[in-house]
């Protein structure tokens, strides 16, 4: 099959202009003011470096911390990721995470015309399968491309696993105009493969020693490894290793996948230095600058720490890998108890996309939620709560959750979130861990199928710690 022309980001500027009929309207003003500054040395739309990140996990983390990174070097930087935007012309609040980062046409356009009037260098963007199946990537052309991880069954509520390896193999693809990242955590070796394959001599790969070996993969085929870890209950150190030196780091970032997300990080911002290595003005990766980043970085909603005293409060969307990591901390004597705030998505609000309105959605989610709450079997005790409940009853959600929760394991059902987490908070005792699961930092909870109501799981958590804090000087 012959391989499609690869089109300049003018032209496709130019052809989402005619599909999108949505008025320009967010950023009139700041638009404006951009406009009007003088800014040397601007090469024009065509000269931005735009980096895609997709992936099963830590797409909005590894985003998020290139995206800082680039900023400390000294480069305009936009980032479009779920758990933050950061763009000199978005209405969203910058400490608000949004369900996807782009939906449509127009939001790509929004997105392309919001750098152009920034004149910035480079563009971060957090790519789902949607966004890929979809098709509005397909003509992007990406500098990087960049793979995380991946988890086949991960989206069962709306792929098969095939479909959703196919849906990301797309992903690098659809118009090969960059260098791809490849990440391996542990997956088929025959799909890593295939991954690497599309594009051979334009991928640049990573993993951990230990899982390439784990896997019979050969460790010197890495661009880079990380050969050593170890995890505190405040910190965590990590050496790296390419195939011309190893690097030692310490972060505030705790837990193991946290490791593999700087990692990739890394990685992307070396594979745009080889991409670029015949340009002299290009040297993206400084030691220093990314030391200095790592040692104390705060993710907005994405294993987000909080102590009470001795005290771990982790607050996240997901549940699994966090989950994971507590119950290695407990096994090595760092935490005695784990606790677990959970609750459930529902379907049917007038604004959620038509996935989470369909009859084969809500067949699949009942079955979601039996596993999730499977995967608590050995934790100390579960607060089962609200979670973007839609039109579905939100007692009924929680009620169903304990169902499938195993009788050894004590649990409360509190409605309302947030009396779950004044609730948590409260009871959680010296070197015990809470892991508030599902939203991370989202704002917007959606307990109608024409409602919503303003409520942020880290405010609640802080609220608390300040009420006990009151009591206590009483």
């Amino acid at each position: 099959m012959k391989e499609r022309d690869i089109k300049t980001l003018e032209e496709v500027k130019e052809e989402l202009k005619k599909i999108s009929t949505r008025k320009q309207r967010i950023r009139k003003e700041y638009l404006g003011n951009m406009n009007s500054l003088k800014i040397n040395n601007y090469l024009g739309l065509n000269n931005l470096k735009i980096i895609g990140i997709t992936g099963s996990n830590g797409k909005s983390t590894v985003a998020y911390i290139v995206h800082e990174y680039l900023k400390k070097r000294g480069y305009k930087s936009v980032l479009y990721s779920s758990c933050k935007i950061d763009s000199p012309s978005t209405y969203f609040s910058e400490n608000d995470s949004v369900e996807m980062s782009f939906k449509n046409e127009s939001d790509l356009l929004d997105i392309i015309e919001a750098s152009e009037s920034y004149k910035a260098d480079y563009l971060v963007l957090e790519v789902n399968e949607r966004n890929i199946n979809n098709g509005l990537v397909d003509n992007i052309p990406f500098t990087v491309k960049a793979l995380t991880n991946l988890i086949p069954e991960h989206n069962l509520a709306s792929f098969s696993k095939d479909e959703y390896v196919n849906v990301k193999k797309r992903f690098f693809t659809e118009n090969r105009s960059g260098i791809n990242v490849i990440g391996y955590q542990g997956y088929d070796k025959e799909i890593f493969s295939d991954f690497v394959n599309i594009d051979k001599e334009n991928t640049f790969t990573f993993s951990s020693e230990y899982i390439a070996k784990l896997n019979s993969i050969d460790v010197n085929s890495f661009d880079l490894l990380l050969n050593k870890l170890e995890v505190h209950k405040d910190k965590m150190n990590f050496s790296v290793k390419s195939r011309l030196n190893t690097i030692d780091y310490e972060t505030n970032l705790i837990f193991g996948y946290n490791a593999l997300n700087l990692l990739c990080a890394l990685s992307i911002i070396n594979a745009i230095d080889k991409k670029y290595k015949k340009q002299s003005n290009i040297n993206l990766f400084n030691n220093h600058v990314f030391k200095n980043l790592i040692k104390d970085l705060k993710i907005p909603g994405r294993n987000e720490i909080i102590y009470k005293d001795n005290s771990l409060i982790v607050i996240d969307t997901h549940m699994t890998k966090p989950l994971e990591c507590l119950n290695n901390l407990k096994k090595d004597g760092l935490i005695t108890k784990i606790k677990v705030l959970v609750g459930s998505i529902g379907h049917g609000y007038v604004n959620w996309d038509d996935n989470y309105k369909t009859e084969e959605y809500i067949v699949r989610s009942h079955k979601i939620r039996e596993n999730a709450m499977k995967k608590l079997d050995a934790v100390d005790y579960v607060y089962i709560t609200e979670s973007d409940s839609g039109k579905e009853d939100a007692l009924e959600i929680c009620n169903e959750l304990q169902s499938y929760l195993s009788k050894e394991v004590p649990s409360m059902v509190i409605v309302d979130r947030k009396k779950a987490i004044m609730k948590a908070i409260e009871e959680l005792e010296d070197d015990e861990a809470l892991l508030i699961t599902g939203r991370g930092n989202r704002e917007i909870l959606c307990d109608g199928e024409n409602h919503i109501k303003l409520l942020k799981d880290s405010n609640v958590v802080n609220e608390a710690l300040e009420e006990l804090r009151k009591k206590a000087k009483i």
